[in-house]
């Protein structure tokens, strides 16, 4: 299960489509390269993305 503690790159290797769900939040392909040691709960905090809904459609999208 993904929550705010998972990092991007615990994310990208338990979804599929993180990458483009990521890209839909507005978080582009060099944050996610550059910064995948960060929490999901940093990213949101950075970008001003609505944690609860990142990680739902994450978590939603992982078994697709």
């Amino acid at each position: 299960m993904i929550t705010k503690d998972t990092t991007l790159r615990e994310v990208i290797s338990k979804n599929h489509m993180a990458q483009s769900i990521l890209m839909s939040f507005r978080v582009g392909c060099g944050v996610i390269t550059t910064n995948n040691d960060k929490t999901i709960e940093e990213i949101s905090s950075e970008y001003g993305i609505d944690r609860e809904e990142l990680i739902r459609q994450l978590n939603f999208n992982r078994y697709y």
